[in-house]
């Protein structure tokens, strides 16, 4: 493709929003790159030893990637079927708000499972400060809590 090929057709494209299915390739090419090129998904700061502190008592979060999706569980139990995502602040607003892409996601994430006959038992939110200490009760997101 030469240049102005590329160029008329990023005019042709500016202005029109992706589709929802676009989106979902656009993540599952993304991870696949990342395998590809060997290189690890970001993990946030305090997950990891926070996800061991929770496995001692008897469950087994783990990070998954969930290809369909084109989205990593920070923790998943497969024997519980619970997603868990851990929050730092820069999942928030100013007003403590959670993030429009993350509403969007936790609902991709929920609507996923249902469609295939297999909701989820929970998706919880675990909201930490800066350091990954635990700033806030963990929040069941599909038991009506918020």
């Amino acid at each position: 493709m030469n240049e102005d090929q590329k160029i008329k057709c990023r005019v042709a494209h500016l202005g029109k929003k992706a589709s929802d299915e676009t989106k979902r390739k656009h993540r599952i090419d993304r991870l696949r790159r990342l395998k590809e090129y060997k290189i690890p998904p970001t993990e946030d700061r305090g997950a990891a030893d926070f996800f061991r502190r929770l496995n001692k008592n008897g469950f087994d979060f783990k990070p998954k990637t969930f290809w369909n999706l084109g989205y990593i569980a920070d923790g998943y139990d497969e024997n519980l079927h619970v997603w868990m995502e851990f929050d730092p602040p820069h999942h928030y607003y100013v007003d403590g708000k959670l993030k429009d892409k993350d509403v969007v996601r936790q609902k991709n994430i929920v609507e996923y499972f249902k469609s295939k006959g297999n909701p989820l038992s929970d998706f919880i939110r675990v909201r930490t400060d800066k350091e990954g200490t635990l700033v806030k009760e963990i929040v069941s997101m599909t038991k009506g809590a918020n």
